[in-house]
């Protein structure tokens, strides 16, 4: 399966996000901690590394070589930016969703330029509910519940 390399927009969105996240880990949450493209997760065969990983700081310990983390929880968060394409969106939408919710990942977000709408999954019972955020509706965070941010201002990262 070929991967479609990111455009501006794309590029964009994952560095106001992953600044916006890093505030918030390093003013509230000193034991978390975030990375951009850096952390994978290996799921069956698959291995993923999602745009922006948020996880616990003792898991810094727990990486292997390739900077995988393994094992059920890996995350606190993933959040994954869809690319343009058909295959980039079966992925964030379906494989990875279902992968992620196999490794019990509390919360995971799509963010989907394309469809301008932002989907945060929220881990319950071993399942995910979603809920989805357009426009200037502010986004609602399991993991940073004292957010400040809507989902226009993540879509329009680009434009900043």
């Amino acid at each position: 399966m070929s991967i479609t390399a990111p455009n501006l927009r794309h590029l964009m969105i994952v560095h106001f996000l992953y600044n916006v996240l890093y505030e918030q880990v390093n003013h509230k949450f000193p034991n978390l901690f975030v990375a951009s493209y850096a952390i994978g997760v290996c799921s069956q065969e698959q291995q993923h590394y999602p745009e922006i990983s948020v996880m616990e700081m003792d898991s810094l310990f727990s990486l292997d070589r390739k900077n995988i983390i393994l094992g059920q929880r890996p995350l606190r968060l993933a959040v994954e930016v869809v690319k343009p394409g058909h295959r980039n969106y079966q992925r964030d939408y379906s494989l990875k969703r279902a992968e992620y919710e196999n490794l019990e990942i509390p919360e995971y977000w799509i963010v989907d330029p394309q469809e301008n709408q932002i989907l945060i999954h929220k881990l319950v019972n071993s399942h995910y509910r979603v809920r989805k955020h357009t426009d200037a509706e502010r986004i609602i965070s399991p993991t940073f519940p004292t957010i400040s941010l809507t989902a226009a201002q993540i879509l329009s990262a680009s434009a900043s």
